[in-house]
């Protein structure tokens, strides 16, 4: 870093992280102007001045940054509950594992677990890429087991862990780890089994950048790093479907009859009361039960739905029971128990992938030097993997993302 002192007051604090045509423009103004412009690094300016009082700068980045977050970072948290969630759970592995002394192994898991592409989303996908979620789930989930009880007994807590307002149910034991959310339709928010997070799915929702897929942004404002976002291909519009909650495990709601997958798909079902999302009251340690009342030709019908879990201690199953009652009438509807699973695509020991960039290639755009380095680094280590391992059947590709020029 370097202050600028013109007439004795800090003008600027310029931090240098690395050449470039404008930081070399600048140092060259500096000594054009020596005679009247003194430059001094800031720790030798606080030695010889007195300090005028405290200053608090805003949270800030890029513009674009600033425009998808809404103006202060942590909004990714509050927009996105799958964020707030792998956040959350980032900050009760890290306690656990400074409990535990902070073993190397774990430490080193936790510090992967933290990787800040994850937890935003902007033009580069963040948050929307699976394979980006699921290797912060799979590093924090290795250091939570680093340094978990060897007692080989199941523990339960409620508590709001995630600091939404609301209690979860955590069940922790030595096969798998199962959090339940009463308060979002009694489902299972969390299903953490060999090694991964099963429930680790992103619920579809509008993004700004949506309404220029239909035409409706008018193309104005787009800078540079967005313009990628003015791609288009026939009928992508038509597949934008948003879902109305978050996409959990074992939730339960009932429907009209003659539903069909088409309309689950595209996020049209009319649920009949508020089971999928709503609040359930506990009645044990897995077990809950919502009441409400729905109108039925006119009639008000009081529904009772009770949710009862089986968690194995032994292995990684879990099941659910439902129990149904009404009173003050009967009425025809189907009941429906949603599962949004990640599930693995098959054997990892057959496939490589390499993420390098369009910044490695021809025309990097603005990505800097060290940006194009890297990424042609791991484009010129994808090319000799292939070859090494190309022999024994192992595919081995590289995706390199970036814009390219529409109509």
């Amino acid at each position: 870093m370097i202050a600028a002192i013109i007439h004795g007051r800090v003008a600027l604090v310029m931090p240098v992280v690395q050449a470039s045509r404008e930081s070399s423009r600048f140092f060259e103004m500096l000594e054009a102007n020596s005679g009247w412009l003194e430059s001094v690094l800031p720790g030798e300016y606080a030695e010889r001045a007195a300090p005028h009082g405290p200053v608090y700068l805003p949270a800030g980045s890029y513009p674009e940054m600033n425009r998808w977050s809404g103006g202060f970072w942590r909004n990714f948290i509050a927009r996105y509950p799958e964020v707030n969630s792998l956040h959350k759970k980032m900050l009760r592995v890290s306690a656990k594992v400074a409990a535990a002394g902070s073993p190397p192994a774990a430490l080193t898991d936790l510090l992967r677990g933290q990787a800040n592409d994850v937890y935003w989303h902007g033009v580069f996908g963040g948050v929307y890429l699976p394979h980006l979620r699921q290797a912060a789930w799979r590093s924090l989930l290795a250091a939570e087991a680093a340094v978990a009880p060897g007692d080989g007994r199941t523990h339960i807590e409620v508590l709001d862990y995630d600091l939404d307002g609301q209690c979860e149910v955590l069940v922790e034991g030595p096969a798998q780890n199962v959090y339940l959310a009463p308060a979002a339709g009694g489902a299972v928010v969390e299903w953490d089994a060999d090694g991964r997070n099963v429930a680790d799915c992103l619920a579809r929702r509008h993004e700004l950048y949506h309404d220029r897929l239909r035409g409706d942004g008018g193309g104005a404002g787009v800078s540079k790093l967005e313009e990628p976002l003015r791609v288009r291909e026939p009928g992508l519009a038509g597949r934008l479907h948003y879902d109305n909650r978050r996409r959990l495990v074992f939730q339960a709601y009932l429907v009209a009859p003659g539903a069909s997958l088409g309309q689950a798909v595209r996020a049209e079902l009319s649920e009949l009361g508020g089971f999928a999302a709503g609040r359930f009251e506990l009645s044990g340690p897995a077990a809950m039960n919502r009441t409400e009342t729905v109108t039925v030709r006119g009639q008000p019908v009081e529904l009772r739905m009770a949710k009862s879990f089986r968690i194995s201690e032994k292995d990684t199953s879990i099941g659910l029971d439902v129990v149904l009652s009404a009173r003050g009438g009967g009425m025809r509807a189907q009941l429906i128990v949603e599962s949004n699973l990640a599930l693995p695509s098959g054997p990892a020991d057959g496939k490589i992938g390499g993420l390098p960039s369009r910044g490695a290639g021809p025309n990097p755009g603005r990505s800097g030097p060290a940006y194009a380095a890297a990424k042609g680094g791991v484009l010129a280590l994808t090319k000799w993997v292939a070859k090494d391992v190309g022999r024994d059947g192992i595919y081995v590709n590289a995706i390199a993302p970036g814009g390219i020029e529409t109509e």
